[in-house]
C-alpha cells in the first residue's frame, strides 16, 4: 500500500523546479553585482594612483588644464566677455580664473569609466560607450567652467556655493545618469537578440 503523502503530483514537481530557477537567478545576480562593485572599486583605485602623480606635472598642466582654459575661454569670449587665455588661467578685468586639478572633470570621468569597464557587456560595445561618454562628459565640464566663470564675473557671492555644492552633486548626477540610460539600452538590445535552441 502506497502512502498518499509520498506521492509528487506533477503541479508539486513544477513549482519545485521554477523555485529552483528562481534561486538560481538570484545567485547569478547576486554574483554579478558583487563582481560589478569589486571591478568598480579596483578599477578607480588603478585611476587615482597615477593621476595623483600625474596631475601634478607640468606637461599635465600644459596640456590638458590649458586644453580646458582654452576651450572654456573661446566660449566665454562668444558670450561677449573681455578675457584672455594663458597657459590655464582665464582672465578679464573683472575676474582671473586658474584651472587646476580637480577642476578637470577627472572625478567623473574616473567614476563613468570604472561603471562603464565594471559593466557585464561585450568589450567593443563598453569601449565605445566609454569614447562616447568621454566627449560628452567633457562638454559637461566645459559647460561647468563657463557658467563658473560667468557667475564668478556677475553674482561673485554666489561663486563658492555653486562651485562646492551644486556641481559637483551634479557631475555625479549626470556621470549616474549617462551610465544608467546606456545599461538599460543595452540590457533591452540583450533581450530583444532571439538566442538560438541549445
Amino acid at each position: 500500500m502506497t502512502d498518499a503523502n509520498s506521492k509528487s503530483s506533477p503541479g508539486s514537481s513544477v513549482s519545485g523546479t521554477a523555485r529552483g530557477a528562481s534561486e538560481g537567478t538570484r545567485t547569478t545576480g547576486w554574483r554579478a553585482s558583487v563582481r560589478f562593485v569589486v571591478v568598480f572599486v579596483v578599477l578607480i583605485a588603478l585611476f587615482y594612483v597615477p593621476y595623483s602623480f600625474i596631475s601634478q606635472t607640468e606637461a599635465y598642466a600644459g596640456s590638458y588644464l590649458s586644453l580646458i582654459a582654452r576651450t572654456s575661454g573661446a566660449i566665454v569670449d562668444v558670450l561677449g566677455q573681455d578675457m584672455s587665455v594663458t597657459g590655464r588661467v582665464m582672465k578679464s578685468p573683472e575676474l582671473a580664473f586658474r584651472i587646476i586639478p580637480g577642476c578637470d572633470g577627472t572625478e567623473g570621468f574616473a567614476m563613468f569609466w570604472a561603471a562603464v569597464l565594471a559593466s557585464p557587456f561585450t568589450l567593443r560595445s563598453r569601449l565605445i560607450f566609454a569614447l562616447i561618454g568621454t566627449v560628452a562628459l567633457f562638454v559637461v565640464n566645459t559647460f561647468r567652467i563657463v557658467t563658473l566663470f560667468m557667475i564668478g564675473v556677475y553674482f561673485p557671492a554666489t561663486f563658492h556655493s555653486v562651485h562646492m555644492d551644486l556641481w559637483p552633486g551634479f557631475i555625479i548626477f549626470s556621470v549616474l545618469v549617462c551610465w544608467l540610460t546606456w545599461a538599460r539600452w543595452m540590457v533591452g538590445r540583450q533581450s530583444a537578440t532571439p538566442h538560438e535552441p541549445g
